[in-house]
């Protein structure tokens, strides 16, 4: 993850650095700006980051002039001396608003939260992109390495069936894929050996493409199963269970995926290889 600090206190900005090297390693700090000018030079000139660091009050004017002049689509967590500027700050891209001096719980507790919002639009990106490409249904399970919890889970699938349905409507699909989460993933691997071709992604395993596992099915593809892991990937018997079952392990190529992206390009290559698309 990419982030940019804005932050004209030297002292602060050190700090804050200190905190993410300790509590976030993979963050990685691009920049570190100190006024308003040079913060909407630099996000007119360079691609936006992950996650912006924002002080409010800078040396050429607070920093809600840059929302202003520069249109701003990454998150943002505030940090200042001062707490009357939190109902301005939540009007934009806010994600937290943390008041200084920085202390590594807070800035783990904003980083959560981040966290928790963007992987909630993961899902949301993709049922929609999934529903988009042709798919019959969506199934969210659980396994061992999943990092999110399958807390409110009702309301969850509530919302992307509604998702499903705007993405199918404007896609102009006649079908509503069907959305649902089972905590059950024998089920998932038992549902998906009732279709002509299941598919199962592995990062490591026999490295099997889409379109040879296409070609070698004993039988037109009238239907499959895509089966994708979460972002720590599948654990070594989850994969077994699937190998010995008999399902194509299958190979993304070199390239390492996202958890939100593998279905979506597996699905994309799947329905090019069956004449689909």
């Amino acid at each position: 993850m990419k982030a940019l600090i804005i932050e004209d206190e030297t002292a602060a900005a050190l700090n804050l650095k200190a905190i993410l090297k300790q509590a976030a390693p993979d963050i990685r700090v691009v920049d570190t700006l100190e006024s308003v000018e040079e913060s909407v030079d630099w996000l007119r000139a360079n691609p936006q980051p992950d996650l912006l660091f924002m002080d409010i009050h800078l040396a050429d004017g607070d920093s809600f002039r840059i929302f202003d002049a520069v249109e701003v689509t990454a998150p943002v967590i505030f940090t200042t001396a001062y707490d009357r500027y939190a109902l301005e700050a939540f009007k934009v891209n806010s994600i937290d608003y943390l008041l200084k001096p920085l202390n590594a719980a807070d800035v783990q507790r904003a980083l959560d939260k981040l966290m928790r919002l963007s992987k909630g639009e993961r899902s949301d990106f993709l049922v929609q992109k999934c529903t988009e490409a042709g798919a019959a249904e969506v199934v969210f399970f659980s396994c061992t390495r999943c990092v999110a919890k399958a807390a409110n889970i009702e309301k969850k699938v509530e919302r992307w069936q509604r998702i499903a349905e705007e993405a199918a409507k404007q896609s102009g699909r006649g079908i509503i894929p069907q959305v649902r989460y089972t905590a059950d993933y024998v089920s998932v691997l038992n549902d998906a050996l009732h279709t002509d071709l299941p598919l199962f992604m592995y990062e490591t395993g026999e490295r099997e493409t889409i379109r040879d596992a296409i070609e070698h099915a004993a039988q037109p593809v009238a239907s499959a199963a895509i089966i994708t892991g979460p972002e720590g990937g599948f654990a070594e018997f989850e994969a077994d269970m699937a190998r010995k079952l008999g399902m194509h392990i299958c190979s993304m190529g070199e390239r390492i995926l996202r958890c939100e992206t593998a279905p979506v390009v597996a699905l994309t290559a799947l329905m090019y290889g069956t004449g689909n698309l």
